[in-house]
């Protein structure tokens, strides 16, 4: 507001809640492999969510896949999905996405999940950052999108663009 309408007023940001009740990490174990069996995601995977608009980041994190061969990832989004099928088919990682589709219980998604992966450089808030943290997962997000206003580097692990390479074990950042 200060840098594009020259406000130079005392101002607060205040942010959205989460429902701490509904978002809320795992009871254990048993209700991981429940959800998981729900969604046909097996016990053992190494999980990546990617939760909301596919025009948020899917692409990116389809495109990364190949690169962790030891992930799978969970697609809830109300998006037309044939697109990101078909990326999925020619990277060979389709039998590693589940595509969903929508959920009337999102929460579930998040306590199935090992990790959020939502590389969005815009969205007016990112409740689904606030939503994953609530639910005890760590995050990864972009530092131009709308959750650094609540993830830093002591929250999240931030990446610096919204087109990212992770060197698989070196934990190595850098635009791609």
């Amino acid at each position: 507001i200060r840098r594009e309408y020259a406000w130079d007023r005392p101002s607060t940001v205040i942010h959205h809640g989460t429902d701490l009740q509904r978002f809320r990490p795992p009871e254990g174990a048993g209700e991981i492999k429940a959800i998981r069996s729900a969604f046909r995601v097996p016990d053992d995977a190494w999980l990546w969510l990617f939760i909301g608009e596919a025009a948020k980041g899917l692409r990116e994190v389809i495109e990364l896949l190949p690169r962790f061969p030891n992930a799978r990832l969970l697609v809830i989004s109300r998006s037309d999905l044939a697109p990101f099928q078909h990326l999925a088919k020619n990277n060979h990682s389709a039998s590693r996405v589940h595509f969903h589709g929508p959920t009337p219980r999102p929460e579930d998604a998040y306590r199935a999940a090992d990790t959020l992966v939502y590389p969005a450089s815009y969205d007016a808030f990112a409740m689904v950052g606030a939503e994953a943290m609530a639910s005890g997962l760590p995050v990864i997000v972009t530092d131009d999108g709308a959750a650094r206003d609540f993830c830093d580097a002591r929250t999240a692990f931030l990446v610096r663009s919204r087109r990212v390479a992770i060197a698989p074990g070196t934990g190595g950042l850098g635009p791609s």
